[in-house]
């Protein structure tokens, strides 16, 4: 399916809501983190999984650990 949404949708922005974080990082050059309704984090997922302290980074690490 990810195929055809990057396929099909090359030139417009595509919101996607994801709990699998390494799709969103081979996939997508932005994201937003949200934590209790509020932005938290934005950036590019593959600058933010190295960024240390990051939401994003955190969540990652914490998915590859379950």
């Amino acid at each position: 399916m990810m195929e055809i949404i990057m396929g099909e949708f090359q030139t417009a922005t595509v919101i996607m809501v994801s709990h699998r974080l390494g799709v969103v990082v081979d996939m997508f050059n932005r994201v937003l983190i949200m934590d209790k309704g509020q932005l938290v984090e934005d950036g590019a997922p593959r600058t933010l999984a190295k960024t240390d302290g990051s939401w994003f980074a955190q969540l990652l690490k914490s998915a590859k650990e379950h």
